[in-house]
């Protein structure tokens, strides 16, 4: 449950309502919706946000989702959600690497692309910081990893040449990848799951594969 002050507070303190409103008797609070209908030249108050349950809708344009959500598109990402941005971003963008192998084995193209699978290609990190996404973040978050080679420290790319699977929580975030080997690859590691990640509680494959009635097996 939401504390109400703290959405009023919220949407007030970015214009999205005007000082003193207040919810309706079952806790909805009535904006002009500022997603597609904004675009559109459409200002009335078609946005319903509850402030009970954090749900938001709006009526005509069908703009929906949770609270933390809404107020993401308000706020600066942290150094790690745009580090994972750009790498959903840029791994979805090599698909066709690797779209042919998936394709023979039953994956549909839109199916693919729905879900967000992509291509890690290697020297991903070079890329992403040209984004100015620092190597420590991308350690932070498992994307590289410190380890050593014939004796020598070296810093390696978790996911290079793998086939990445986004993980979201059940509110839009994404949180993490995990990845697989090619159809061709030799490494014996099948699934890599990126350092620091726990594949337990609400969020594990399970409770995925129940909440959007599909499962991916590779």
């Amino acid at each position: 449950m939401l504390l109400l002050s703290s959405v009023t507070d919220f949407l007030f303190s970015h214009g999205l309502i005007p000082e003193g409103v207040r919810p309706d008797h079952a806790g909805n609070i009535r904006i002009p919706c500022f997603d597609l209908c904004r675009t559109e030249g459409k200002l009335k108050p078609n946005l319903s946000i509850n402030s009970i349950t954090g749900q938001y809708n709006c009526f005509r344009c069908g703009f929906a989702g949770q609270w933390r959500q809404l107020q993401r598109r308000f706020e600066p990402p942290t150094p790690e959600e745009y580090a994972l941005t750009c790498a959903q971003r840029y791994f979805a963008s090599n698909l066709g690497d690797v779209l042919e192998s998936l394709e023979q084995r039953g994956f549909q193209h839109e199916f693919l692309e729905k879900m967000g699978i992509g291509y890690a290609k290697a020297g991903y990190s070079s890329f992403l910081n040209s984004f100015d996404i620092t190597p420590d973040t991308l350690i932070k978050l498992g994307l590289l990893a410190e380890g050593e080679y014939e004796g020598t420290p070296r810093i390696f790319e978790t996911l290079a040449n793998r086939i990445t699977i986004p993980y979201y929580r059940s509110d839009g975030e994404l949180y993490t990848f995990k990845a697989r080997a090619r159809m061709d690859s030799l490494d014996p590691r099948k699934y890599v799951t990126l350092a620091g990640t726990t594949w337990s509680g609400p969020y594990n494959e399970r409770a995925l594969t129940r909440q959007k009635g599909e499962v991916i097996v590779c």
